[in-house]
């Protein structure tokens, strides 16, 4: 499998990466523009939230939305027919499937919130007591706490690609997810998209240290400057790591799917 979701991610992006780029620069664009706008000041340095609220949620909503739809569609419309639709198609069919995306987020975090309760509370009791018996159930909350999460989010993973490129219903999306990956199998699938992912942060930190370095002339001008041009570049630069991780989603797909792992269908070579 890890072999399957490599090639097919690898050879996409080697043959597709900057065309779809330039599909999603607009969409990248405004983002950075947003952040950089709504990076804190020095007074406002310790927020959990950037300067205005309202451009968080913006931002929130913009990349729950249009960058869950953009990328997956993009490589579904490549992988059926060998091309793409007008940059105009993607960005009506993001606004269209928007109220679906941010429901699908919700009750999906609905679901993790629930699957999360039971140990949840034999954290608090452990924690929160003093008594002995108590402290001993730590342990157990932990485990009960952290594995049904893991094991939930790798069998729902796929739920935006099936509402994204099938046109199934919330619901309808999380079942096809979750009964397409085979319980024996999530445990693997879980291991080897962490260990692509560990592989793209460590790539992203690499892009991002080398950013720095070389935008360092701009602390001549302020601090400021300089941080605008590195969250721009960088918000730019991530649009690569988007493309990347959606393949590997959209190839996890495929194989669990049984369906052809070409980057383009074969009968439509």
């Amino acid at each position: 499998m890890f072999k399957h979701i490599l090639d097919f991610s690898n050879n996409l992006f080697k043959t597709k990466a900057i065309e779809f780029f330039k599909i999603l620069f607009p969409i990248m664009l405004l983002i950075s523009l947003i952040t950089i706008i709504n990076t804190p000041t020095e007074q406002t340095a310790n927020n959990f939230t950037g300067k205005y609220i309202f451009l968080d949620v913006i931002s929130t909503l913009l990349q729950a939305t249009v960058l869950a739809y953009i990328p997956t569609k993009l490589i579904h419309d490549y992988h059926q027919t060998g091309a793409n639709s007008s940059i105009s198609d993607y960005y009506y069919g993001a606004l269209v499937f928007v109220l679906k995306l941010i429901g699908l987020s919700l009750i999906f975090v609905l679901i993790i919130a629930i699957t999360a309760m039971p140990g949840g509370l034999l954290l608090f009791l452990a924690t929160e007591t003093n008594s002995g018996s108590y402290g001993m159930l730590a342990p157990i909350g932990g485990i009960i706490l952290i594995l049904p999460i893991l094991f939930l989010f790798t069998k729902l993973c796929l739920s935006p690609i099936f509402l994204i490129c099938e046109g199934k219903s919330i619901q309808d999306s999380f079942l096809a997810s979750y009964y397409s990956i085979p319980n024996n199998k999530a445990a693997l699938l879980f291991i080897q998209l962490v260990t692509i992912f560990v592989m793209m942060v460590l790539v992203i930190g690499l892009v991002a240290v080398i950013l720095g370095l070389a935008l360092t002339p701009l602390m001549s001008f302020s601090l400021g400057t300089y941080t605008s041009g590195v969250v721009f570049l960088t918000t730019l630069i991530s649009a690569f790591f988007l493309i990347y991780q959606q393949s590997v989603f959209y190839s996890v797909y495929l194989y669990f799917k049984n369906e052809d792992l070409d980057v383009v269908k074969q009968d439509e070579v």
